[in-house]
């Protein structure tokens, strides 16, 4: 109440409350036959509304910013602490879908709470390796005398073979061979004829020079 005789002041205090920073921890994991367990991944860690750098722990000690980048291999982890409460972040593995790995996630975004640790993990499977070149196998082993493959034929229903026996592959049933002998009877019996022309057309010509 204003009186006349006094003055009246209301006086306000306001006390800063000490901030409770939350922490993110960024893990890895490797799965698969063909996974290698010493490879290193790539993660590049982005912030919003947290512009300072802060120190990790783990696999690998340092601070980060938004936008750096971490490495971690299978089984490798590390925290960042100090991160201000309602600070929004998110993780992003580089692609590795080229070397044969298939990629899941889990926390990979979020926002951190005072005295809380929010955690991203990756996985990351490789369920097969990659094929080894066969052994070339030893080109002789299929080659008979001359260069002529053989192999093994129960000679029991054609009278002369025996079980167990190599003989040499039919050729009756070739279709180039029989081309093939076509084509020089045609010839024998063309030059047959052509031989025989020439010798009438001598023996006429001899005759006429005779009568001369």
């Amino acid at each position: 109440t204003i009186s006349s005789s006094q003055d009246c002041t209301a006086a306000f205090t306001n006390t800063k409350l000490p901030i409770s920073p939350g922490s993110l921890s960024i893990s890895k994991t490797v799965t698969g036959k063909g996974a290698d367990l010493t490879k290193k991944f790539t993660f590049t860690v982005t912030f919003i509304g947290a512009s300072d750098a802060y120190p990790y722990t783990g696999a690998a000690t340092g601070t980060i910013r938004s936008g750096d980048t971490i490495s971690l291999a299978g089984g490798e982890s590390i925290t960042i602490t100090g991160l201000p409460e309602g600070t929004q972040y998110t993780v992003t593995e580089a692609d590795y879908t080229g070397a044969g790995y298939t990629s899941t996630s889990t926390g990979a975004a979020g926002t951190i709470s005072a005295d809380t640790l929010q955690t991203a993990s990756f996985t990351n499977d490789r369920s097969s390796a990659p094929g080894k070149p066969g052994t070339p196998g030893d080109p002789t082993d299929n080659i008979g005398d001359e260069g002529i493959p053989t192999g093994t034929m129960d000679g029991g229903g054609n009278g002369g073979g025996s079980e167990g026996t190599s003989v040499m592959p039919k050729t009756g049933d070739n279709q180039t061979g029989s081309l093939a002998k076509l084509g020089l009877l045609f010839f024998s019996a063309a030059l047959v004829a052509l031989s025989t022309a020439d010798f009438a057309l001598r023996k006429k010509y001899s005759g006429k020079r005779n009568r001369k």
